[in-house]
């Protein structure tokens, strides 16, 4: 039969301790690197999506589309709100 070996032989080790190491850094490297690739795509998943058909949410932009005379009555109307507004600030 075969000794199972105890602590004090040495005998039954399978692995020596510096090839633990060795793959123990193999992994922490290979870590490294997928999670150094996989921020990097996140941070540059791409162009933000284009602005066309986004409509600006406030009454000037609104009035852009206008014609002059139209577009002119509501900015003073705009103009008189905000010097009545503009205390309240």
């Amino acid at each position: 039969m075969t000794e199972a070996g105890d602590a004090t032989t040495g005998v039954g080790r399978g692995v020596p301790r510096w090839l633990l190491a060795v793959l123990f850094g193999s992994l922490a490297l290979n870590l490294l690197v997928v999670g150094s690739l996989a921020g990097a795509a996140w941070r540059h998943r791409g162009p933000p999506p284009p602005m066309a058909g986004v409509v600006i949410p406030n009454l000037l932009g609104y009035a852009s589309t206008l014609p002059g005379e139209r577009r002119k009555h509501l900015e003073q109307l705009t103009r008189d709100e905000r010097s009545h507004i503009r205390p309240f600030r």
